[in-house]
């Protein structure tokens, strides 16, 4: 009779266990984090090999960005865009 007592508390605790592990993982999990992104695209140098690949000017003025195909606009370097 012990034994039974044992393990039907056994098994209840499990069920307790499980039970708050299925409850953490519904409420912890939520998808409206509306923290903004931003992508910072600072002044750069271009450096080249002037013998092989010619002088170090480029006329490099905008940067076209794209996210998963979509156009997300031409912005002036250097910039910040809001993702």
């Amino acid at each position: 009779m012990r034994s039974n007592l044992n393990y039907s508390g056994y098994s209840m605790v499990r069920t307790l266990l499980y039970s708050f592990f299925l409850v953490a993982l519904f409420v912890g999990c939520t998808k409206d984090d509306l923290t903004p992104s931003y992508l910072k695209i600072n002044p750069f140098e271009l450096i080249t090999n002037e013998s092989t690949q010619g002088p170090n000017s480029h006329g490099i003025t905008d940067a076209w960005i794209y996210m998963d195909g979509i156009a997300l606009g031409v912005h002036e370097l250097p910039c910040v865009i809001p993702i």
